[in-house]
């Protein structure tokens, strides 16, 4: 991923603009989804918000509005949590265990989906001054084309893993410059990540959930 000078602040008095991409969009009884909204609410009282929804490649639904945000869809790899699973008990490691080989990262992370060749044209075309990054996806290229670059925040969403440690995992929590975690045990998982390129600050955020 490319690292240049920010984007020109818009003009004087206008809200930020910043765009969300995620995979975890869609489904209030799934827990990532339902979070990642309730984030994208709390970012939407001080900015213009655009989500940028990384959608089963299977799935033809064009952009639409959903409640206070503009979501576009584009069409992604698809996530394949039994594979992983799989995978993960072929290491018989456990995936709240570790440490998990190295060389698994990069498979491991293809497997979580979200791979979409034409995601760095729709983050340009938001013309962001920050870009949020919500739950781990398959960025090989990272996420933004070619121009001046958006402050990026990263919210794993992904708990106490190791599979954070891994490469491709890493590489990915290398696009932040802020590293934002829910609870104390994706904390101090992140915190204790050695040497990550930029070292980005590490925040914990607290959610508030709406249970019945």
């Amino acid at each position: 991923m490319h690292r240049r000078n920010r984007r020109p602040a818009g003009p004087a008095g206008a809200a930020p603009r910043a765009t969300l991409v995620t995979a975890h969009w869609g489904d209030p009884n799934d827990e990532r989804q339902l979070v990642t909204r309730l984030l994208a609410g709390a970012l939407s009282t001080r900015a213009q918000v655009t989500v940028i929804q990384l959608a089963d490649e299977t799935d033809p639904a064009p952009g639409h509005r959903d409640g206070a945000f503009e979501v576009r869809r584009l069409r992604a790899s698809q996530g394949r949590p039994l594979m992983q699973a799989t995978l993960l008990a072929a290491l018989a490691v456990p995936a709240s265990a570790g440490p998990l080989p190295s060389l698994t990262g990069w498979d491991l992370l293809a497997l979580e989906g979200g791979g979409a060749e034409d995601l760095g044209v729709a983050i340009d075309e938001s013309e962001p001054d920050a870009l949020v990054l919500c739950g781990m996806s398959w960025l090989p290229e990272g996420p933004v084309t070619p121009g001046e670059q958006p402050r990026t925040v990263v919210w794993p969403l992904i708990g106490d893993d190791p599979r954070l440690g891994l490469p491709g995992y890493r590489d990915f929590l290398a696009h932040a410059d802020v590293i934002c975690t829910i609870g104390d045990a994706e904390l101090r998982r992140v915190s204790e990540l050695p040497g990550l390129t930029r070292s980005p600050p590490v925040e914990s955020m607290p959610v508030p959930l709406l249970l019945d």
